[in-house]
């Protein structure tokens, strides 16, 4: 049942990064992160209120230093978002996700070890690094010099590994101090709050925000809603699992985009992404298996 809960939320963000993808062609990235984060703390602040209505709200005291803390680190998680989207148009899409996927799963493993003081066997470092072959034998197009911008590609893929890598790890100790929905909700209003700043930078207005939402409006819901039950159950997956376990599990969203563009961009699945899949789904259920 434990592992549900993060098949959940690798599956539910690996389809909202196809997503991503198709949006970015219809309407301005500014405009998609907007909306797109409107849908989703409205849905934390509705879950909240009916959470306290029935009188089942999580009962954590919130102080200052702890709030503040929970603020940071969402806005740590959202530069990896943010860099990452950017390293987009510098580098293919397959060096990003392979490249951020790596450095990001070193970082999380060296913080999870130093920091956590979470036990690092060689069972555990096997399972990773059969499970991130699979990422680099599943990249199709991995050609870092395919565009004449890729050094700022690779930094920014940098920037959003190390925020990634950072964030996604010290966000443990936020969800045990403000409990799963608060901190969730916590990290969806602040990342709204800085997805305005850059709107309103961006020189784009009300009018946009109902344009862009009435030409898309189902795939902006469906967005939304596929983040905010990312976000919950990504929260909540680190009650039951270690850093450590969760940097090998969560591997297997390779396979979602993977299958998006066999099924709906109709691309031809090669015997190489059907090794990188296998190499994948080993490694992480071997580990998960072994708990």
């Amino acid at each position: 049942m434990n592992y549900l809960i993060v098949l959940t939320y690798v599956f539910s963000f690996g389809i909202a990064d196809c997503l991503w993808s198709q949006m970015n062609k219809q309407t301005s990235v500014f405009t998609t992160m907007l909306i797109r984060s409107m849908v989703t703390s409205l849905l934390f602040l509705v879950l909240t209120l009916l959470l306290f209505y029935f009188q089942k709200s999580e009962s954590k005291a919130l102080t200052v230093p702890i709030f503040l803390y929970a603020v940071v680190i969402s806005i740590i998680c959202y530069g990896g978002q943010l860099f990452y989207i950017r390293s987009l148009k510098h580098a293919n899409i397959a060096v990003s996700v392979t490249l951020t996927t790596i450095l990001s799963s070193f970082i999380s493993l060296g913080i999870s070890v130093v920091y956590f003081k979470e036990p690092l066997t060689a069972y555990t470092v096997g399972c990773l690094l059969i499970a991130l072959t699979g990422v680099c034998v599943a990249a199709n197009g991995f050609d870092i010099k395919e565009k004449p911008t890729y050094k700022t590609g690779l930094l920014f893929i940098l920037i959003a590994s190390i925020c990634w890598g950072t964030g996604y790890t010290f966000i443990k100790d936020p969800i045990q101090a403000l409990g799963i929905v608060h901190f969730s909700l916590v990290l969806e209003v602040t990342i709204l709050v800085l997805n305005i700043g850059l709107f309103t930078r961006a020189g784009l207005n009300f009018s946009t925000i109902k344009a862009g939402y009435l030409s898309n409006r189902g795939l902006l819901l469906t967005l939304g809603s596929l983040i905010f039950l990312g976000t919950l159950f990504n929260s909540l997956s680190y009650v039951y699992f270690s850093i450590i376990a969760l940097t090998v599990i969560s591997k297997v969203g390779l396979i979602v985009p993977i299958v998006y563009a066999t099924i709906v961009i109709k691309e031809r699945l090669t015997i190489r992404q059907v090794v990188g899949i296998a190499l994948t789904i080993t490694g992480a259920t071997t580990l998960a298996f072994s708990l």
